[in-house]
């Protein structure tokens, strides 16, 4: 069986990511090793990837939630 542990600096990049667009890393890190098992060149063509992982974690009991928009410094949380 291969080893599944993450490098050092894919899971230190996934957990700046994370915070730098408000996720959770432990949810980033989950969906890289579910879609990719950190492979580093993998390459993912579901154009659904948003829908099935982002937005049920962002949802708020009201019915809106938070979606990432492009602004000045790439992803940032606002409010639909």
């Amino acid at each position: 069986m291969p080893d599944r542990t993450p490098p050092p600096e894919l899971l230190a990049l996934a957990h700046d990511a994370a915070r730098a667009h408000s996720l959770w890393p432990e949810l980033v890190c989950a969906v890289i090793e579910q879609e990719s098992s950190w492979d580093r060149w993998a390459v993912r063509y579901e154009p659904a990837f948003y829908k099935r992982y982002i937005e049920p974690q962002i949802a708020r009991p009201d019915g809106h939630h938070a979606v990432p928009h492009a602004g000045a410094r790439g992803a940032a949380l606002t409010e639909t």
